[in-house]
């Protein structure tokens, strides 16, 4: 303590050189602690927090090939899809189906009228044809047999009467009694003929009376001597023959209606009064030898102008309800409403 005293600089030493050359230590010596811990994260890989599911599995080096052509992986995915479809779509095991002949198609054309496709039915094994949409250029001509021989059935109707099949006809009373409504029958004829399809058949047949009342003559007229082909040539052609006839004289149907069903129709829609004698239903029933249905549609002048959705049943309507329920066909009475539509 006095040689502190005695000398100045020895003071000086002591008590304030010392003490500052600690503290310049110690700083540098932190400086340098951080310095060293900053370099080391600054440096450090950083870390993944993320998840990855990884499974392993067995391959070959062929199976692997190039691991970095990722562009031809669509390609190799389209293949292995083929390859799968057409393992899917082996029919080595399935039966032949010999004797089915198809279609020539290369001429054929889409024709409006042919009132499109259509769905056969009694097919071996189950099996339903599919018919009526390609034609040959003229009402549709189907490919109506399908597999295993089944046929496609179509429909036609008259004033909301329906009925399927492809063989139709048509017997018309063209007597005097429907001179009111003949622009509006032969209207609904054509709709009804346009409206079959290229591979149904058809024929009309009218029947009426001429000469007085002391020598009446019946007439029966027929569109074709046979069923027709619903082509278009056959359609315009009747359009043009039905324009032609003019009703006359009185109704006598059992000649007409005998011709119609020697036809072998499917079907017959029968345009009448009912204004005959009775005996006229037992022997059309008796002509009926292939149960053909007959729907009666009656024509009466008197029910034309009712224009209630009710009308009612005269003795001619109920005589034309017999002839439909011995035939497992339908009556339809006409009226003024039936018509306008």
């Amino acid at each position: 303590m006095d040689r502190e005293r005695r000398s100045p600089w020895l003071y000086a030493l002591v008590h304030l050189l010392a003490p500052l050359l600690g503290s310049v230590s110690f700083h540098l010596a932190l400086i340098a602690l951080l310095a060293l811990t900053t370099w080391s994260v600054l440096t450090r890989s950083p870390k993944r927090n993320s998840e990855v599911q990884v499974g392993i599995v067995g391959a070959t080096a062929a199976d692997a090939g190039d691991p970095f052509r990722w562009h031809d992986a669509p390609a190799a995915l389209a293949a292995e899809g083929d390859a799968d479809a057409s393992a899917a779509l082996d029919f080595s095991g399935a039966p032949e189906l010999s004797g089915i002949g198809a279609p020539d198609l290369s001429a054929t054309t889409r024709d409006e009228s042919s009132g499109g496709f259509g769905v056969g039915e009694g097919g071996a094994a189950g099996v339903l044809g599919v018919g009526g949409g390609l034609s040959d250029g003229g009402g549709g001509e189907g490919l109506g047999a399908g597999l295993g021989g089944g046929e496609s059935l179509g429909v036609a109707g008259v004033w909301n009467v329906s009925a399927r099949g492809n063989r139709f006809a048509y017997v018309v009373d063209f007597s005097g009694s429907i001179i009111i409504a003949v622009d509006e029958l032969r209207r609904e004829l054509k709709r009804s003929v346009g409206a079959l399809r290229g591979n149904q058949e058809f024929n009309v047949i009218v029947f009426y009376g001429t000469g007085g009342r002391s020598a009446v003559e019946f007439r029966t007229e027929s569109f074709a001597p046979k069923l027709q082909r619903a082509t278009a040539a056959a359609k315009r052609a009747f359009f043009s023959w039905i324009d032609k006839k003019k009703p006359r004289g009185s109704t006598a149907p059992l000649a007409a209606m005998k011709r119609a069903l020697a036809l072998e129709p499917d079907a017959v829609f029968f345009f009448s009064d009912g204004y005959f004698d009775d005996e006229v239903v037992e022997e059309i029933a008796a002509a009926n030898r292939n149960a053909a249905q007959i729907h009666c549609l009656v024509f009466d002048e008197l029910l034309l102008q009712d224009d209630s959705e009710m009308p009612r049943l005269t003795s001619g309507a109920r005589r034309l309800k017999r002839i439909a329920e011995q035939s497992g066909g339908s009556l339809k009475v006409v009226t003024g409403a039936d018509l306008r539509r």
